[in-house]
């Protein structure tokens, strides 16, 4: 029974040996005033790409004015328009802007009557015609000055819908204050690329205590679509209770001149 305890002993030993050389190897590399230390960048190299980082947000109300072939079946539209722009670079002057947005360009609205069993149904017959536009490209900053001048190009893809939705007139039931959403129907729809060119500054209003700026957005943009489908409002018709029209197709460019409230970040 003695004899399997000496090679075991052996081994512990050579593994007793073999610890302490690792040990004394680690021992000489970390001496003191060799330890690695984690590299850092020089100072203000941190702070200055963190401040040319961020994002700012918009939101606008904007007047458009239609050009050419779509002026002459159109008048002036009301749109609502959101962007994002994004440093992704450390570059001062260049940003990402994420643009979207929706036109309405005419809202026509029709009493009519409808006859159930000879009982005269009165409803509300209202026909609009829309855009809705989403766009992305670069945006340019002048630096160093205080208002911030910038332009943009954008690429994007716009919507276009003319559509009827015929309401139960809320004034003819004493017991319903809301109307009563009967039907609804999508004359002519159609999308086109769009094209964007624009530009505008922003007048500082407040800042907050995390460096955040809230300003006065100000600013133009022209956008230009191929030939596009679309029927004006006043174009639907009611003929024995149903609609009648004729699509329109021309280019459906136009200008939006904006005014709307920023925060950016940066």
């Amino acid at each position: 029974m003695s004899r399997p305890i000496a090679p075991l002993r052996r081994s512990t030993a050579r593994c007793v040996v073999s610890l302490a050389s690792v040990a004394l190897l680690l021992a000489a590399v970390r001496q003191p005033g060799a330890a690695q230390s984690p590299v850092e960048p020089p100072a203000g190299v941190a702070d200055t790409v963190a401040s040319l980082l961020g994002i700012r947000a918009g939101l606008s109300l904007a007047a458009a004015v239609p050009r050419g072939g779509f002026g002459e079946n159109f008048d002036a539209g009301a749109a609502l328009v959101g962007d994002v722009t994004a440093r992704v670079l450390p570059i001062e002057w260049l940003t990402l802007r994420l643009d979207g947005g929706a036109v309405l360009w005419e809202s026509e609205t029709t009493e009519r009557t409808l006859y159930y069993r000879d009982v005269p149904i009165p409803i509300q017959a209202s026909t609009d015609t829309w855009v809705f536009q989403g766009a992305i490209g670069p945006q340019l900053y002048a630096p160093g000055v205080s208002f911030r001048p910038h332009l943009y190009g954008l690429v994007g893809l716009s919507y276009f819908e003319t559509s009827t939705s015929v309401d139960l007139d809320a004034e003819h039931m004493d017991d319903r204050e809301e109307s009563i959403h009967i039907d609804s129907e999508v004359h002519v729809s159609d999308w086109t690329p769009s094209f964007v060119i624009g530009g505008g500054f922003e007048i500082p209003l407040s800042a907050g205590d995390d460096g955040t700026i809230i300003s006065l957005g100000l600013g133009a943009e022209y956008r230009t679509h191929g030939t596009t489908r679309y029927v004006p409002a006043d174009d639907v018709r009611d003929v024995n209770g149903r609609a009648e029209y004729t699509p329109v197709s021309s280019r459906a460019d136009f200008f939006l001149l904006k005014v709307g409230v920023t925060a950016t970040s940066w």
